[in-house]
């Protein structure tokens, strides 16, 4: 099965497939019900750890829920690593029950399934569709829902 799912930048789309916007609310724009709720800080020269080590550590365990709190509290937000990792937990949970997340997922595989390639938009990937971004959490949702439950034969 090869599924054509990507994440991209909603400045720069790639064109590779139909856009579909993932992020929050913004002025112009309506927010999806897979926007990421965990805001990000405003960049603090000298004070924000790269957005990778944030995601690595996260994913370790390495970073203390009262640092998350201090971080927060400090700069109005969470690393976008750090926010990107924990958008995957969050979404994890939401997929466990009937969610408005779980239907648009659904949804989308389904798309994906028929064969329409999709570009997943948000504003934190570059031009490239790289970086830390609570994106590429909806993409592997997509993909493992495509595969691992619309794809499984009726028992």
């Amino acid at each position: 099965m090869n599924l054509n799912v990507t994440a991209g930048n909603v400045k720069h789309p790639r064109g590779t497939g139909t856009p579909v916007y993932v992020g929050r609310a913004m002025k112009g724009r309506e927010g999806s019900v897979l926007g990421n709720p965990f805001p990000v800080e405003r960049p603090v020269t000298g004070v924000a750890l790269k957005e990778a080590q944030w995601a690595a550590m996260h994913a370790r365990g390495e970073v203390a829920p009262d640092a998350r709190a201090l971080l927060l509290k400090a700069h109005g937000g969470y690393v976008r690593g750090e926010a990107a990792a924990m958008y995957r937990h969050w979404l994890r949970a939401k997929l466990r029950s009937d969610t408005p997340q779980r239907a648009e997922i659904s949804r989308l595989a389904q798309r994906a399934l028929s064969g329409e390639p999709i570009e997943l938009l948000c504003w934190c990937l570059d031009r490239n569709g790289e970086g830390a971004c609570h994106a590429l959490a909806v993409k592997d949702a997509v993909i493992a829902y495509a595969t691992h439950v619309l794809s499984k034969p009726a028992e």
